[in-house]
């Protein structure tokens, strides 16, 4: 009789099971997560046709920031990811990957909440405000002072306007053109 020991390891599951953050991307599922400060640190990607399982770790991908992933937006070319550590974006034609910190203008790495309006990305973080033109990369930070130092829980785009809920308050802005206003309602 003769015995063979064989194994064969399937990808199968999140890399990190401490789930903070879900976006759809067409066919894609991502799912970030994890604490720099215990290592568990990735993004995982699922697709929901091939059900193929893909990970990504920052020790092994020039480029992808470390720390724990806290907001993921996609659009067709992009996925960003809002991580303790700075701003993460993968480029999906050309499978790079880039990260801002403050040394690009952000206004801190803390990033708490990403939101896409055309070709503009909103990125909250623990101190304010900032808007990233997705084409070039360029950060802007949003200096207005009701904005300034304050912690951006969330970003939401809709109804003609870019909300924000912070500290102080909730804020919106109409898509065009116009400051941030607090929104208060009788």
């Amino acid at each position: 009789e003769s015995r063979t020991l064989s194994l064969e390891i399937l990808k199968v599951g999140l890399i990190e099971a401490n789930v903070r953050a879900i976006a759809l991307d067409g066919d894609n599922l991502w799912f970030g997560g994890g604490d720099r400060f215990d290592g568990s640190e990735g993004m995982t990607k699922f697709n929901r046709r091939e059900g193929k399982w893909d990970y990504f770790e920052p020790k092994y991908i020039h480029g992808l920031s470390r720390g724990g992933i806290n907001s993921i937006v996609a659009d067709s070319q992009y996925v960003w990811f809002g991580t303790d550590m700075g701003l993460t974006r993968y480029d999906k034609g050309q499978n790079d990957w880039t990260t801002l910190t403050i040394f690009d203008r952000l206004s801190d790495e803390q990033i708490t909440s990403l939101a896409l309006d055309g070709d503009r990305l909103w990125v909250g973080t623990e101190v304010g405000l900032d808007r990233v033109d997705q084409k070039s990369g360029l950060v802007e930070r949003i200096d207005q002072e009701d904005l300034k130092d304050s912690y951006i829980y969330d970003i939401e785009v809709g109804g003609g306007y870019i909300w924000a809920g912070t500290d102080r308050g909730i804020f919106r802005k109409p898509k065009a053109k116009g400051r941030w206003d607090k929104f208060t309602d009788a």
